[in-house]
């Protein structure tokens, strides 16, 4: 039996949105922390610790997530687990919006915070990585491009959250965040029924019809290495992108005297050239070998971290500002190639279960506790600290990607 692959921009669009809505919360919530701790623990001395504790907490809800919805989208088809993630993160963040004031309800508002952000996380690792393997089994031609959707929607909802997080910075309103997440539940409950009428991957129902019998964790233990594999790559792209994010706010604009109103400028102009150049370094890649382009372009990471942070310690602009420029290129590149490396590394009966699980662990256990860690290291006063820790991920990530691949492109 014959099936068809296609994928028009309707199935694009319904498959990355919920990405783009997703990364917008997250987003959000880290830069209205103060905003958060006020509203849901009060004006307890710690409530903002509280906060990004519930940050950190939900976060273990990803390798469970990844594990039940990987399987799913294996034994069962993608098109089912992507329906109900879209769903689950719908309703997650329309609760959020929805919850009272600790004023109201006391201590029960951070507890039904933390149940609706541990619920959206699940979701959220049942969706990031599905999507990116849909899209590219509904390609013919161009694999790379489609599997870097969701990349592109996720950087450009973080783009999207630092305008928003201006606004509502600024905002007379102290409950437009409200709004704002009420409206992102309502849009993510709106894409779970058009999603409906999606059609399941091609290359799955293939799959399925020739290796329907198998067992997917007999087959999935077959591939030891390359699962070692995706775990360091995960590790290596959460991490850089975690800590950029962390600490060029909290400690490297501060340290060369940038207001915060010009630290924002600086992080959405450097999101928004990373945002264009995912899909355009993605078509670049069609014409190319994407994975040569994946190998050529990890190290730019290593040498990122390193004017960052020595620029910032020497209090030098200028290397900072090549710094921006390597974070640009090399997370665009990065971003428009790996999910496409990740998925081909593993066969098509058990790569979600693989990609989504590996992924989510390594971004639970490794991606969420970077900046806290950079942040230690920068209070212990190794002001290098980060840098080294990126590199060492870095040298790891390109190891992985040098090895003898066993699935090939």
């Amino acid at each position: 039996m014959e099936y068809k692959s296609h994928m028009s921009k309707k199935i694009a669009f319904l498959t990355s949105s919920i990405i783009l809505f997703e990364w917008i919360e997250l987003i959000l919530y880290l830069y209205l922390g103060t905003i958060f701790s006020q509203y849901f623990l009060g004006n307890n001395a710690e409530s903002l610790i509280y906060i990004y504790a519930i940050f950190a907490i939900s976060y273990l809800g990803r390798p469970i997530g990844g594990l039940v919805f990987g399987y799913f989208s294996d034994k069962y088809g993608r098109k089912g687990p992507l329906l109900m993630s879209s769903l689950l993160v719908g309703v997650s963040t329309l609760s959020i919006s929805l919850i009272p004031s600790f004023e109201n309800i006391s201590w029960y508002a951070p507890i039904f915070l933390l149940l609706a952000r541990f619920i959206q996380s699940i979701a959220v690792s049942g969706e990031f990585n599905n999507a990116s393997i849909y899209l590219l089994e509904h390609s013919q031609d161009k694999k790379t491009f489609a599997s870097c959707l969701p990349a592109t929607a996720a950087s450009a909802g973080m783009l999207v959250a630092l305008a928003l997080s201006y606004l509502i910075g600024n905002s007379t309103n102290i409950y437009l965040w409200k709004y704002v997440y009420f409206i992102l539940g309502l849009m993510s409950i709106i894409i779970f029924f058009l999603r409906k009428n999606l059609s399941e991957s091609p290359e799955y129902l293939k799959s399925f019809s020739s290796t329907s019998t198998k067992s997917i964790w007999r087959t999935l233990l077959q591939y030891k290495k390359e699962l070692f594999q995706l775990i360091f790559l995960g590790s290596f792209l959460s991490i850089f992108i975690y800590i950029y994010n962390g600490l060029f706010m909290s400690y490297i604009a501060p340290t060369l005297n940038y207001s915060a109103n010009n630290s924002k400028l600086i992080m959405a102009f450097t999101q928004l050239c990373v945002t264009l150049l995912i899909p355009i370094i993605a078509l670049y890649a069609e014409k190319r070998n994407y994975r040569v382009i994946l190998k050529s372009t990890i190290p730019l990471i290593g040498l990122m971290s390193l004017c960052l942070f020595y620029g910032a310690l020497l209090g030098n602009s200028n290397i900072v500002v090549i710094g921006l420029i390597l974070y640009i290129l090399g997370n665009a590149s990065i971003s428009a190639t790996i999910f496409r490396y990740l998925a081909e590394n593993l066969p098509t009966e058990v790569r979600c279960t693989g990609c989504s699980f590996t992924y989510s662990l390594a971004v639970a256990f490794l991606g969420s506790t970077a900046p806290l860690l950079g942040e230690l290291m920068i209070q212990k006063h190794s002001l290098l600290g980060p840098a080294y820790y990126i590199c060492t991920f870095t040298f790891i990530a390109y190891l992985c990607v040098n090895l003898k691949d066993r699935i090939k492109a």
